[in-house]
């Protein structure tokens, strides 16, 4: 694991973890006050699942560790999403409102990796959108909209 064998490899300056937010997720395991109470404290089984899920995501990275490209883009996405306050965003300087075209950030950033065949390895994409999608009866834990658009990916890769 990243701690034992391997903690000379694997370091801050070279691990990307990247991750996004839910409405639905466990709770017991954020360092905010107001969270804490509200998901009743540290519950270390949780923390130490989310601990151990990333932990062994590196490792089964590292056993199929092959050389290949890195690649960037970017583009726009236009009607995927909306801004839950405009009158909030109203309030931020119209120099800084100045600089987008609309009142939502409509760019998505990929950063792909293939091995030296072109086979697609994996990707990592960043999209300002708010997982919400989820009401506030929901009482199962869910990653929401961004989370089923990774697992649709995941499972359009993997056929």
């Amino acid at each position: 694991c990243i701690a034992g064998k391997d903690a000379d490899l694997y370091r801050y300056d070279n691990v990307i973890l990247s991750g996004t937010h839910t409405h639905s997720g466990p709770g017991g395991f954020f360092q905010y006050t107001f969270l804490m109470i509200a998901g009743r404290g540290l519950i270390k089984p949780t923390l130490n699942t989310i601990v151990r899920g990333i932990i062994e995501s590196i490792d089964l990275a590292h056993q199929n560790m092959k050389e290949g490209y890195i690649f960037i883009n970017k583009g726009g996405l236009q009607g995927v999403q909306i801004n839950r306050s405009p009158f909030s965003y109203l309030e931020n300087p119209k120099s800084e409102r100045d600089r987008y075209s609309t009142n939502t950030d409509q760019e998505m950033v990929v950063l792909k990796m293939t091995d030296v065949e072109g086979q697609d390895i994996g990707l990592f994409s960043w999209f300002a959108i708010h997982p919400v999608s989820m009401n506030n009866t929901n009482c199962l834990t869910t990653s929401d909209n961004v989370g089923y658009a990774a697992y649709l990916l995941e499972q359009e890769k993997n056929k």
